[in-house]
């Protein structure tokens, strides 16, 4: 969840977030298996990739410097991160 005020009751970590997500689509058929799991932050729109035992994968989708569009990205996990501010300062990327 974008951490605003008053959301913090029902906000979920973001790794958490992907894996409801992914198992979600296991469950739907068609244009639905489509959708994807995507944060709007400030520098862009970033897509949530993949998992594995020690890294979670990250592209911008899009994004307001052009110098990031299409960045993938990989970051230790962090079963407490909510944003992307806690994986990585985004001013460092690129």
């Amino acid at each position: 969840c974008r951490p605003t005020k008053g959301n913090h009751t029902y906000a979920v970590p973001a790794e958490r977030g992907y894996e409801i997500f992914k198992k979600s689509i296991d469950s739907v058929s068609g244009l639905a298996k489509r959708a994807r799991f995507v944060m709007s932050h400030a520098t862009g729109k970033i897509e949530y990739v993949g998992l594995d035992e020690s890294k979670i994968y990250m592209k911008y989708h899009r994004a307001a410097d052009p110098r990031r569009y299409d960045l993938f990205m990989a970051f230790d996990r962090n079963p407490d991160a909510y944003w992307l501010e806690d994986y990585v300062d985004p001013d460092t990327l690129v």
